[in-house]
């Protein structure tokens, strides 16, 4: 054993718990860093969205970006739309 103290050890924070759990390492939740237990775990968490790590799926009609709406938005004849006219 090591006599560092550990890192997640609500004494090192100086915060109380808040009785949840850190969604990054599972440790007690600290007041001050919440949801997280501690800033590390709370940058870990904003380094993956950064990085893509989070993806939020659209939904909706506004959501179609790729132009499906506009081949949805063709007469009923089934002749595509000229974008020139």
């Amino acid at each position: 054993m090591t006599d560092e103290p550990d890192p997640h050890s609500q004494a090192t924070l100086g915060a109380e718990p808040t009785g949840g759990r850190c969604p990054i390492c599972k440790a007690p939740s600290a007041q001050k860093f919440r949801p997280f237990c501690s800033g590390t775990c709370a940058d870990l968490d904003l380094l993956r969205w950064f990085r893509g790590g989070y993806v939020i799926m659209p939904s909706g009609p506004d959501a179609d970006e790729d132009g499906d709406a506009l081949a949805a938005a063709a007469p009923e004849n089934g002749k595509p739309i000229d974008p020139e006219h």
